[in-house]
């Protein structure tokens, strides 16, 4: 994510490859939206999310996440298409 939050692209799709399936999973398993916006759509919301607040995960950070916190950190803007 470190590399992510730096604007590296090669690192965010290594980053989707690794996560995409989970991810989609989690956009696909939520409500229908009113407004009619498909699940890749919603996917896509999210992607792009995680990639313009990549820099605010790691601002002001006083170690480096792990593997586990940043997973997580990714998860949620997929969960947060539920909200």
């Amino acid at each position: 994510m470190t590399a992510v939050a730096g604007g590296d692209r090669t690192a965010f799709g290594q980053v989707y490859d690794l996560l995409a399936v989970p991810f989609y999973r989690l956009v696909l398993g939520g409500p229908r939206r009113e407004d009619g916006r498909t699940a890749d759509r919603a996917a896509l919301d999210a992607w792009t999310r995680v990639w313009r607040d990549a820099p605010l995960l790691l601002h002001g950070s006083r170690r480096p996440l792990s593997s586990a916190e940043a997973v997580a950190w990714i998860m949620d803007k997929a969960r947060e298409q539920h909200r």
